[in-house]
């Protein structure tokens, strides 16, 4: 079944992204709580963006999160840092990673043209996430997350789209 990717922009987007989150928490990390996750909603709905893929019945299978922020002080360019995905169990695959890393790509290079960097995050004891990272992005070094450390990988949006375009040709 297609799944559609789109971001997150009345209440009832943030409410069903939220609510699929609040349920998956611990898919990210066992000793995530409620108040955790609300904690990192609040922080995409504040300061950065929620963005979800739905089936062809409109149920949510996956949600994103991503903040802005400026490469240096004073500069024009800014990263886009991609540190929270979510999908659920049935869905994971290259496949579905592939097209919603493309949509974010994508939908970064629209409404963002000043993003010149996309950065991702996952937690340093996962080596699947750590692996498949490492196959768009070279590794730029660690930082304490919420819940540990966590690697952080970055590319310009050039190279992914190479990458993405490699993997799924059109």
């Amino acid at each position: 079944m297609t799944v559609t990717f789109q971001r997150c922009v009345e209440d009832n987007d943030y409410a069903k992204v939220s609510l699929f989150m609040v349920e998956r928490r611990r898919d990210l990390h066992p000793s995530l709580c409620t108040v955790d996750m609300v904690t990192l909603l609040y922080g995409y709905m504040a300061d950065g963006q929620l963005h979800y893929g739905v089936n062809g019945d409109g149920q949510v299978v996956g949600a994103s999160g991503l903040y802005f922020e400026e490469l240096e002080k004073g500069a024009q360019a800014r990263s886009a840092l991609l540190d929270i995905c979510i999908v659920d169990k049935e869905r994971r695959g290259s496949r579905v990673f592939a097209r919603g890393l493309q949509y974010m790509i994508e939908h970064i290079s629209e409404h963002h043209p000043e993003v010149e960097v996309v950065r991702l995050c996952a937690l340093s004891d996962n080596p699947y996430l750590c692996k498949l990272y490492a196959k768009f992005a070279r590794f730029e070094g660690t930082r304490e997350g919420s819940v540990g450390q966590e690697s952080v990988f970055s590319a310009e949006i050039p190279h992914i789209r190479y990458i993405l375009n490699r993997l799924n040709p059109l």
